[in-house]
C-alpha cells in the first residue's frame, strides 16, 4: 500500500437534491460530480421487453419499467439473454430480454441500453458478451507483462492467457488500478465475487418477471471512488450517516484494507460543506474564468458542439521577455486545463487558443507537455492537431454527463 498521509480528501454529502462528491487536494477541488438519486442508475440490469425495432437505425426500444423506454443499438448485440425464448440470431418484438442502462439520458434522448452486462470492481470489470481478456490501456508495457506473469503465478490466468473463468462465458478487463496492488489475493477475491454475482443475475433473470431490477449499481458516489486512483486521495468524510455505512459495506465486500480511511463527520455547530467552502468552490469550477497562480487566466466556453478554451497573460507578473514568457504561461495554462477536463467533465471535441509561439522549438515543448499531461487523464484523450490559425484540437471520450449539465439539471 502506498503511503498517503499527505494525499487528497473525498468528500460526500446531500443537499437539497443531489450526492455532492468532492476531491480535495491541499483544499482545491480537483473533481467534482453532483449526482441525482436517480431510480435509473447507469450499471441497473433489468428484465425488459422490447417494444419496437426501427430497422433503418438498427436498434430496438426496449421498456425496462412501465413506459420507461431505452435505446438498445442492434450492431453491439452478440449474444443477448433472452428469457422468453432461444435466441436465434434475431432480436424480435415481444423478446423479454436482460439489459443494462450503459447511459443515463442526455437531453431529449433516451436512457442506452446494452445486452453486454458488466459488473465493475475496484480492480476489474467482468463482462457476459465479450468474453475476452484485456487491460486498461493506461497500463505501460512492462507492466503489463510483469502483470500477465503475476496472474499465471496465482492461476487467475492459464499459461496461453486466457482467463480460468472462460467456460462461464464471462470476459474481464484489469483496470489501472491492479498497478496499485502489492498482493494479488485482493483481486483473486473480487473476481470470485463479481463471478458468482454475475451468474446469480443471469440464472435469476431466466426465472422473473418482465420489468424486474436484477441488479442494483453501487450509488454514483461508491462508482467515483472505485474509479480513483489510491494515490490520489488519504480520507474519505461524509457527514451522512446512510452514505457512511453504504461506503462501509462497500469496503468490508471489496476494500477491506481501506476502511480505516473512512470517516464520519459529526460537528453539528458547523456543516461540512460550510468547513470546506464547498458552495463557493463548485460556483467557481462552474464560472468561465479561471485565474492562474501567475495572473494569467482561461476563459472556458462550452458550446452546443465543442468546448473553446482561451489562454490570456491577464495579470501576469512574472520574469523574461516576450517569448519566454509566452511560452511559462502556456505551460502553465497546460496544467490547469488538465485539471479543468477532469474537474468539469469536459468531452467531445476541445479547442484550445493558446498564445502565440513564434519559436518552433518553444510550440514543440508545448505540445510535448500537453501530450504527456493528457495521458495521464483517466478518460481517454487524443492530440488531434494544431490548425493553420495556430489553435490546438483534442478530442475527450465522453463517458457521463459533463459538470455544467448536471450542476444545470440539477439546479445547483
Amino acid at each position: 500500500m502506498n503511503d498517503r498521509n499527505q494525499k487528497g480528501k473525498w468528500l460526500i454529502y446531500r443537499n437539497e437534491t443531489s450526492i455532492i462528491s468532492a476531491l480535495l487536494d491541499d483544499n482545491r477541488l480537483v473533481k467534482l460530480n453532483i449526482d441525482s438519486e436517480n431510480e435509473f442508475l447507469v450499471g441497473n440490469i433489468y428484465l425488459g421487453k422490447v417494444q419496437n425495432i426501427v430497422k433503418n437505425i438498427n436498434a430496438a426500444f426496449v421498456e425496462i419499467a412501465s413506459k420507461q423506454l431505452c435505446f438498445l443499438p442492434l450492431e453491439d448485440v452478440t449474444n443477448p439473454c433472452i428469457t422468453n425464448r432461444e435466441y436465434d440470431g434475431r432480436v424480435l418484438i415481444g423478446d423479454e430480454i436482460i439489459v443494462q442502462i450503459k447511459q443515463e439520458p442526455l437531453k431529449t434522448k433516451q436512457a442506452t441500453v446494452t445486452t453486454n452486462l458488466n459488473l465493475t470492481g475496484k480492480y476489474c470489470v467482468l463482462s457476459l458478451e465479450n468474453t475476452s481478456i484485456s487491460f486498461s490501456h493506461k497500463i505501460e508495457k512492462n507492466k503489463k507483462q510483469n502483470l500477465i506473469k503475476q496472474l499465471v503465478e496465482e492461476k487467475i490466468l492459464s499459461e496461453t492467457g486466457k482467463w480460468i473463468y472462460t467456460q462461464d462465458k464471462i470476459g474481464v478487463i484489469f483496470r489501472t488500478n491492479i498497478q496499485e496492488l502489492t498482493s494479488i489475493l485482493p483481486l483473486k477475491e473480487e473476481l470470485e465475487i463479481l463471478t458468482l454475482l454475475m451468474q446469480q443475475i443471469v440464472t435469476n433473470g431466466k426465472h422473473r418477471t418482465v420489468f424486474s431490477k436484477l441488479y442494483e449499481a453501487e450509488s454514483s458516489y461508491i462508482s467515483h471512488l472505485s474509479s480513483s486512483f489510491y494515490e490520489e486521495y488519504s480520507q474519505i468524510v461524509t457527514d451522512d450517516t446512510d452514505i457512511f455505512e453504504n461506503l462501509k459495506k462497500y469496503f468490508t465486500l471489496y476494500q477491506h484494507l481501506d476502511q480505516n480511511i473512512l470517516k464520519l463527520y459529526t460537528d453539528s455547530k458547523l456543516k461540512m460543506p460550510k468547513l470546506y467552502s464547498m458552495d463557493t468552490k463548485i460556483q467557481e469550477a462552474l464560472q468561465k474564468k479561471v485565474w492562474m497562480k501567475s495572473g494569467a487566466y482561461l476563459v472556458i466556453e462550452p458550446t452546443e458542439t465543442l468546448t473553446v478554451i482561451d489562454v490570456n497573460t491577464g495579470k501576469y507578473s512574472g520574469k523574461g521577455t516576450g517569448e519566454e514568457t509566452f511560452l511559462k504561461i502556456n505551460l502553465e495554462a497546460c496544467e490547469e486545463i488538465a485539471l479543468q477536463l477532469k474537474l468539469r467533465n469536459i468531452s467531445g471535441m476541445i479547442i484550445i487558443d493558446f498564445i502565440n509561439l513564434k519559436n518552433k522549438q518553444a510550440e514543440v515543448e508545448l505540445i510535448t507537455c500537453l501530450k504527456k499531461l493528457l495521458k495521464k487523464d483517466p478518460i481517454k484523450c487524443d492530440f488531434i492537431d494544431i490548425t493553420p490559425l495556430g489553435l490546438v484540437e483534442i478530442t475527450r471520450k465522453r463517458i457521463s454527463k459533463s459538470l455544467l449539465e448536471q450542476a444545470t439539471k440539477k439546479g445547483n
